[in-house]
């Protein structure tokens, strides 16, 4: 949510570690990830810094993008922005509502379907393998 000048984001699960993609073990090679929390575990104090900001996400964030085109300096404790922040606020209560989107209840939803579909898909995933190994074995 914002403006041209601002933007507002409110992350609903701003208590737990955040996880996507981007995070995912490899088996073939290290991701990028890997390197970085690699480089953060040998002391590496920017990329200590970077992984920790971009795992742990407070429960609102404000950026002058403008100014701050990276989005690297939360603004929302700014005093002199509260009544930007209470302004994008709003205007995100309002689209969620207009959504149907209940905030960490909608969320909490998505993830149990994933889960499910995750479950669901897994013997599909085996049995492929399985068929996959037989025909291999069925050429020689």
């Amino acid at each position: 949510c914002g403006t041209k000048r601002y933007r507002y984001i409110r992350n609903l699960n701003a208590d737990q570690t955040f996880s996507n993609a981007v995070m995912k073990v490899r088996k073939d090679r290290l991701s990028f990830w890997q390197e970085w929390i690699r480089e953060a575990q040998s002391g590496n104090e920017h990329a200590a810094a970077m992984t920790a900001k971009y795992m742990r996400r407070p429960a609102e964030e404000l950026y002058d993008v403008k100014a701050d085109p990276h989005c690297l300096t939360n603004l929302i404790g700014d005093p002199q922005l509260s009544g930007v922040r209470k302004e994008l606020s709003a205007q995100l209560d309002q689209w969620m509502k207009s959504q149907g989107d209940e905030g960490a209840a909608t969320e909490a939803i998505a993830n149990t379907r994933k889960a499910s579909a995750q479950k669901k898909k897994q013997p599909q995933q085996k049995n492929k393998r399985k068929n996959e190994g037989q025909r291999e074995s069925d050429t020689f």
